[in-house]
């Protein structure tokens, strides 16, 4: 009986995360798919962790976008969201920032898109000791990828810095100059690179897209006549 406790104990810790106000580390990897109408995504490899960003404690994530993109207009964004401490509950909205920067992103962004909740396509990947969806953003407008340009991602919530904490999955493959963090709230200043914090570079895991939409709205009738 005994035996059998402590090696039900021990299976509990394992399938549990580990995790502060700060950061979550999963047991287990988590398999990031590719956003459908994506053009580029980094999310290579699968993740272990997340790090809190989220507007309750006034933290950020970003990321530089390869050069090689330059002059490309994209229109969505995908970010893996994880909660951890509670259950999944919806949040508010995505906060979507560009910056004309990069290796490190500037001190405040060039353009900015909240995207509410609801207008997200929300996908789960992973359910476990926490929780991470594959959160599609639609831009309200495009935005044209210059050759040092940074995306940042922040959730909006409105229970704070209450649980469950909410942030963004990080990639271990990286490419580029590694992601940044701004943890102001626990003593890291904005940006910090996120292998100083990790102490191995790692990346934040995203995607951009181009969603092509019809520039004209038809109706069956119209596309009947040109067959004609």
């Amino acid at each position: 009986m005994k035996i059998g406790a402590i090696v039900l104990m021990l299976l509990a810790i394992a399938g549990s995360a580990l995790a502060g106000s700060d950061w979550v580390s999963a047991p287990g990897p988590v398999d990031l798919p590719n956003a459908r109408d994506a053009i580029y995504c980094q999310n290579t490899s699968s993740s272990w962790n997340a790090l809190n960003a989220s507007n309750g404690f006034s933290s950020e994530m970003a990321d530089d976008i390869p050069g090689s993109f330059a002059g490309t207009d994209v229109n969505e964004v995908t970010f893996y969201v994880a909660e951890w401490g509670g259950g999944w509950n919806p949040f508010t909205s995505m906060t979507v920032n560009f910056y004309n920067t990069s290796c490190p992103p500037g001190m405040n962004a060039d353009q900015s898109f909240e995207v509410a909740y609801g207008d997200c396509t929300a996908q789960q990947v992973y359910a476990g000791g926490w929780y991470v969806y594959m959160m599609t953003i639609p831009l309200p407008q495009a935005v044209t990828i210059g050759s040092t340009t940074s995306l940042g991602g922040r959730v909006n919530n409105g229970w704070g810095q209450n649980p469950p904490y909410c942030g963004l999955v990080i990639c271990d493959t990286v490419t580029g100059c590694g992601g940044y963090w701004a943890g102001d709230y626990w003593g890291y200043p904005r940006w910090t690179a996120l292998g100083s914090y990790l102490g191995y570079p790692v990346d934040v895991a995203y995607c951009i897209g181009a969603n092509v939409t019809p520039a004209e709205a038809t109706s069956w009738g119209r596309v009947k006549s040109i067959f004609r």
